[in-house]
């Protein structure tokens, strides 16, 4: 691709002239652009507001006394603790997170090379 300063000096040229015929119109788009990128901004830097907040304060927000992490199943007698507990009236939330990833194959050849380990 080559660059052609003619071609950019005549759209620079066209678009001043259009500009100057219509200046409100053009004063009108900045604003709507503007406007438009400024909301943009705005739902965005809320929305990760809302998620820290909440990631944040999830302890308090499920009114949960305790909160256990595990990065794999606890044992046996761990899971004896918790029914005990329950059985004197605790109430427990499990809650399972996973991690997942999704893709759309290409072409039906590449998924058959692909389920072959080619």
């Amino acid at each position: 691709m080559t660059f052609n300063s003619n071609k950019l000096r005549f759209a620079l040229t066209m678009s001043l002239r259009e500009t100057r015929a219509a200046a409100g119109k053009f004063a009108f788009l900045v604003l709507a652009i503007a406007i438009g990128t400024g909301a943009l901004t705005a739902v965005t830097g809320f929305n990760a507001s809302v998620r820290y907040t909440l990631t944040r304060e999830a302890r308090s927000l499920m009114a949960a006394d305790i909160s256990v992490r595990l990065p794999l199943r606890p044992p046996q007698s761990d899971l004896d603790t918790l029914k005990a507990l329950e059985a004197e009236g605790i109430e427990t939330t499990r809650v399972t997170e996973t991690v997942s990833m999704a893709s759309r194959m290409a072409s039906p050849s590449r998924r058959r090379r692909f389920a072959r380990g080619r």
